[in-house]
């Protein structure tokens, strides 16, 4: 009876809720990711290109609702990587244990992603992959290749490490190899979920407040790139239509009237004010001294009255009349000199040599 109403409670209570979990699965190129991904989608395994970026795939294993992300593994693709680990619950890493020549650069990789505070204290898988190959490393051969005890310890993640074949359909327990091994991450994200689906939200958060601050730099730079360069071609563009607009007027003949009136008057102004200004100009001094303005008219009636007026001490005859000669000669030479005084605008002849 108890049995009976045991069952009858479970078909009236409601499902239990499936759990959403993110995981990452990682590793270096060719080390068969993809093909562990097509495996657990239970797809072909056969002629699997490799990941460009990065492909996603969602997956219903027991109760939980799985979202995977094969990420590629290339080395110009790996930068891409700390951008998804806010997200992932847990990480998936491949390695190829058939490539002992790679298994350096695989020991790097994963210590990365274990140093990363964004996947330090998140729980991780490790596959050693293509144990059908006779040269694949064993588990613990893996194990100190990678350093692998060290770098879990050091940041506290759980780790383990299975072999695996990904292109072989089923393992022992007589299902796909990669999903038996997945089995065990989802069950250790499952004891902690609560903690660790609160530490996502958290860390996606942060991540789009960085990436929104890295965003609005970005157009901010832009912005200032623009603006920068539209200044610049503004200023080339005024300068150019400028040029134009000079060698329009000077080339066309068929300008309006007011703007041919209006250069001509400026133009009658200007000579006017260049034909006005030898009789407005003052020349200085060598020492400085006040300016004087030259009249011809002034000059000549200076010469007149030095002519008529006879030299003190002396009588008309042939001497006074030579001494005149003389003075006439000197004052003919007096007005010359003033005149080129005006021409070249040079300092004054000196009163005592025209007496």
């Amino acid at each position: 009876m108890s049995s009976l109403m045991g069952n009858h409670c479970c078909l009236l209570c409601p499902c239990q809720a499936r759990k959403k979990m993110t995981i990452i699965i990682l590793g270096l190129d060719n080390a068969g990711k993809t093909t562990l991904v097509k495996g657990l989608q239970k797809e072909s395994t056969c002629d699997t290109a490799p990941t460009v970026g990065f492909s996603r795939a969602d997956l219903h294993i027991d109760r939980f609702d799985v979202t995977v992300f094969d990420l590629g593994g290339s080395p110009n693709i790996r930068a891409i990587w700390q951008n998804y680990y806010a997200d992932a619950h847990g990480a998936v890493f491949v390695v190829d244990s058939s490539d002992q020549s790679r298994i350096a650069e695989a020991r790097d990789a994963v210590a990365g992603i274990l140093m990363h505070p964004q996947i330090a204290g998140k729980p991780m898988l490790v596959l050693a992959n293509k144990q059908d190959n006779e040269r694949a490393l064993c588990e613990a051969e893996i194990i100190e290749h990678l350093s692998l005890e060290q770098l879990v310890n050091k940041n506290k993640c759980l780790c383990k490490i299975e072999k695996c074949s990904a292109v072989q359909r089923k393992g022992p327990k007589g299902e796909y190899c990669g999903l038996t091994s997945l089995r065990w991450l989802l069950a250790t994200i499952n004891e902690d979920h609560a903690k660790l689906h609160q530490r996502v939200l958290q860390d996606s958060a942060e991540q789009k407040q960085r990436q929104e601050a890295e965003r609005r730099e970005r157009c901010e730079r832009v912005r200032l790139a623009r603006l920068q360069r539209e200044q610049v071609e503004g200023a080339e563009d005024v300068q150019h239509a400028s040029f134009e607009q000079d060698d329009k007027d000077a080339t066309n003949p068929f300008q309006p009237i007011k703007t041919v009136l209006t250069k001509n008057k400026a133009r009658m102004l200007r000579q006017q004010q260049e034909s006005a200004s030898p009789h407005t100009q003052q020349t200085k001094g060598e020492n400085g001294g006040p300016s004087e303005n030259i009249d011809d008219d002034a000059m000549e009636t200076n010469n007149q009255r030095i002519q008529q007026t006879p030299s003190p001490g002396k009588r008309f005859s042939g001497e006074s009349h030579k001494g005149v000669n003389a003075e006439t000669q000197k004052s003919k030479k007096s007005k010359s000199k003033m005149r080129k005084i005006k021409l070249n605008r040079v300092e004054p002849v000196d009163a005592d040599g025209v007496n």
